[in-house]
């Protein structure tokens, strides 16, 4: 039960409660029934508060106090603020633009932050793990900046190792070929990790491709289809032996030049790039050379053929083309 002890006592003063009478000797109430002293309270002892009405009161069962040293709220807040001190007394606080969410999200605006990410060499770096995966840090050693990704303190490259155009490339020689005084000129390598700018012509080989038939009666052909190019220039058909050989676009014109006669010349549009006809061993040379191309949907490097045995006995023929690519 709480006492209701008279307001503004002076010393001897009692007050009576049931079967106990209260003292007031000039501090504190003292009960007759007890040699118990409640001790006012101080920072360091807890015990009982006076409210005097002035700088201790009671507003609805809420206690408030007036005395030096409190901290004046701020006038209002936004949600998730981070608490500010304003000016240098420390008993007053303001609203903060910085906030931090539930789960731990940090929000700032958009202004010039100076947040130090200072280690002195990436040995004191926090173990890169899923607690600190995205973050940054800057090691003073190796006077570079790093970022925590898959386990990893991955360096970020300064923009002094960063070349930002050929010429800054130190293996390029750029006083003799400088690509700013001549046009024209391409990057060449010597073949040693050094690189120079000078003129480049582009070397196109001939190349051969060979065929071998199995074993044809006289008279028989058979369809090859030969790896090679796109596109070509045909230089020259060797055969061991007597054969008919002729080179189509597609398979769709081999197809339907099956059944032409030996005597009989292809028909415009007919898709046969050349033939050639030797009695026996021998080379036919075209002069000038024939440009044959792949008719495909989609442009293959298949070149068709096809390899007839006129040789008069039963054979296997073997054909060599000599050719030039012009479309790999």
């Amino acid at each position: 039960m709480a006492i209701n002890f008279p307001n503004n006592p002076t010393v001897n003063d009692t007050h009576t409660v049931g079967d106990t009478t209260w003292t007031w000797d000039g501090t504190t109430w003292l009960s007759s029934a007890s040699s118990y002293v409640l001790p006012t309270a101080t920072t360091t002892t807890l015990g009982g508060v006076k409210v005097d009405g002035t700088t201790v009161t009671i507003n609805n069962g809420t206690i408030s106090s007036t005395a030096s040293g409190d901290v004046n709220k701020a006038t209002s807040s936004t949600d998730n603020a981070i608490v500010r001190f304003d000016g240098t007394s420390g008993d007053t606080l303001q609203n903060s633009l910085v906030t931090v969410s539930d789960t731990g999200q940090i929000t700032a605006p958009a202004v010039g932050n100076v947040i130090p990410f200072y280690y002195a060499n990436t040995g004191d770096f926090p173990t890169s793990d899923s607690t600190n995966h995205g973050a940054i840090a800057h090691s003073h050693a190796d006077e570079s900046m790093f970022f925590s990704h898959g386990g990893n303190w991955v360096e970020i490259a300064n923009r002094s190792d960063v070349k930002e155009n050929l010429v800054s490339l130190n293996d390029i020689d750029s006083v003799t070929n400088s690509p700013a005084t001549t046009s024209g000129l391409v990057l060449l390598s010597d073949g040693n990790n050094g690189y120079g700018f000078g003129t480049y012509t582009p070397t196109i080989n001939r190349t051969t491709l060979s065929v071998t038939t199995g074993s044809l009666a006289n008279n028989v052909s058979s369809n090859h289809d030969l790896t090679g190019f796109k596109s070509y220039y045909l230089l020259k058909i060797t055969a061991n032996a007597g054969a008919w050989i002729t080179l189509y676009t597609d398979t769709a014109s081999r197809t339907s030049d099956y059944y032409r006669n030996i005597l009989t010349d292809p028909s415009p549009n007919s898709g046969v790039i050349s033939e050639a006809i030797t009695l026996a061993a021998d080379t036919i040379k075209f002069t000038p050379g024939i440009l044959g191309w792949n008719n495909d949907t989609v442009p293959s490097t298949n070149i068709y053929a096809r390899i007839c045995n006129t040789s008069g006995i039963t054979q296997a023929i073997t054909v060599t083309f000599t050719i030039i690519p012009v479309e790999t």
